[in-house]
């Protein structure tokens, strides 16, 4: 408990954050959940995305899939696990906020949060390059699904190699209606 107190006053100095309350409950397993309240003048919404804007995502995804299933195995996962060592896209989204028309973090897997965002913005999305649904469905990614205008594309793709971002293009966004191939969880199983 000391080293998950000493973990969340580290990261709220680090952000510039004031922890102000929480929960304690009974349980059989550990539940933390995080809510930050906060105000913008210029939010990344979802529901921004334009026909035509492309649409990518950040990082490399599948990965976290791969290392639940090795621990609900009994197995171990590699230190740079993204379970272990989480890498924020906090410097490549603050510094591309500009050329975004929409973004979110994939949580439920990028299929899944395509599905809200495509629905958000009211438009559909056509694959450039294809995703198997191993990597589509799979969840707690810690990375960004981001749309942004074709005019963006060279600004965008300069501030990934200044921040070291992997940058994955891969739709465009249609007036067709996005299909979600996932079921609605997480991760896959």
């Amino acid at each position: 408990m000391q080293a998950l107190a000493s973990g969340f006053k580290s990261a709220a100095n680090e952000f510039a954050i004031d922890i102000i309350g929480g929960d304690t409950i009974s349980n059989t397993k550990l539940d933390i959940t995080i809510t930050i309240i906060s105000k913008t003048k210029k939010p990344l919404l979802r529901s921004s995305t334009k026909t035509g804007d492309f649409f990518a995502y950040t990082g490399t995804l599948g990965k976290s899939a791969t290392d639940l299933k090795k621990l609900l195995r009994g197995g171990y996962i590699h230190s740079k696990s993204k379970f272990i060592d989480i890498k924020l896209r906090d410097t490549f989204i603050y510094n591309t906020s500009r050329y975004l028309s929409a973004g979110m973090d994939i949580s439920d897997g990028l299929f899944s949060d395509l599905s809200k965002l495509t629905d958000a913005s009211k438009v559909g999305c056509k694959f450039i390059k294809k995703i198997s649904k191993e990597i589509g469905c799979s969840g707690e990614e810690y990375e960004m699904l981001i749309s942004f205008s074709p005019r963006q594309k060279k600004a965008l793709v300069r501030q990934a190699q200044r921040s070291r971002t992997p940058l994955n293009i891969f739709g465009i966004a249609q007036r067709r209606k996005y299909i979600n191939r996932c079921k609605s969880h997480h991760f896959k199983r």
